[in-house]
């Protein structure tokens, strides 16, 4: 991700990816040298997004269980 909100950075954090948010200012070598290890290691990288999606999913699900939790209690 490039853009200029920290926003970006928390979010891939979630995945373990945060070293992939870059800033605006970015030189091309940073970009190109990280482009280039993800594809090197694209199965690892792939593995941890699918790990961290499914934990992902189950907060997000967690959350919404709680959310309905307190809506009915207040009906």
């Amino acid at each position: 991700v490039i853009g200029w909100s920290h926003k970006y950075r928390e979010t891939l954090q979630s995945f373990g990816m945060a070293d992939y948010a870059f800033n605006l200012d970015s030189t091309p070598e940073v970009l190109t040298d990280k482009v280039r290890y993800a594809l090197e290691h694209l199965e690892e990288i792939r593995q941890a997004l699918d790990e961290a999606q499914e934990k992902n999913k189950n907060s997000a699900s967690a959350q919404f269980d709680l959310l309905e939790e307190i809506v009915c209690l207040k009906n």
